[in-house]
């Protein structure tokens, strides 16, 4: 990005107000290869590995998540930024699809999600989540 471009960027976060900066470059294209994860799936029984079930789950993550956005959020993170209680990931993944966002699990994290939803929508998901609890 050229630098005349990053001083016309707001300083700091909309969200969550934090200084902004920037990295790159980024791959911003398609992060998984469905048809190759959905293969490695049918044949991870036949190999006969003693990992078997930890594929099967990490390749299961995978596929849940391959259409989502590039982005993900921390959970944890999000409720320390709001003063939140942290809530089960399945629940808040339930709600957020209940909304029509796309919402899912990460491969990489178990407290994180990926989600079409923006930082301060699945905070308040979180807070409605805390009342009716």
């Amino acid at each position: 990005m050229p630098t005349q471009n990053l001083l016309s960027l707001a300083p700091n976060c909309p969200n969550c107000g934090a200084p902004l900066d920037y990295a790159g470059p980024l791959w911003l294209g398609q992060l998984f290869d469905f048809g190759f994860c959905e293969r490695m799936l049918t044949i991870a029984p036949q190999l006969h590995l003693h990992t078997e079930k930890r594929i099967v789950t990490l390749l299961q993550l995978i596929l849940a998540e391959a259409h989502g956005p590039i982005t993900y959020h921390n959970i944890h993170r999000i409720c320390h930024q709001y003063k939140l209680n942290s809530i089960p990931i399945a629940k808040i993944l339930q709600e957020l699809q209940n909304q029509g966002e796309f919402a899912s699990r990460t491969h990489f994290s178990q407290v994180s999600i990926r989600t079409s939803a923006a930082r301060p929508q699945i905070a308040e998901k979180i807070q409605e989540i805390n009342i009716q609890n």
